[in-house]
């Protein structure tokens, strides 16, 4: 769903991230997403509700991780590392 002139970098100001909640969604999407050419690559764990490991994804400072946990009086608790 790019447009036609994304071109081989993507655009200069266009970042792309992809949601995940868990390990098996990270080993699933975070391949997809990097297959993309673009300035910025990232994923948001939210909410995080089990540890979640992608340090072989995560190897340079174009990647951006946002994390967080669930919200309101029966959230689970988030342990971050």
């Amino acid at each position: 769903m790019l447009p036609a002139d994304w071109g081989p970098g993507g655009y200069p100001n266009v970042w792309l991230l992809s949601t995940i909640v868990n390990q098996a969604e990270a080993e699933r999407d975070i391949p997809k997403l990097l297959a993309i050419p673009a300035v910025v690559h990232g994923v948001s764990i939210e909410p995080q509700i089990e540890p979640v490991d992608i340090s072989r994804y995560a190897t340079g400072d174009d990647f951006w991780v946002i994390c967080g946990g669930e919200s309101g009086g029966k959230a689970r608790p988030c342990a971050f590392r």
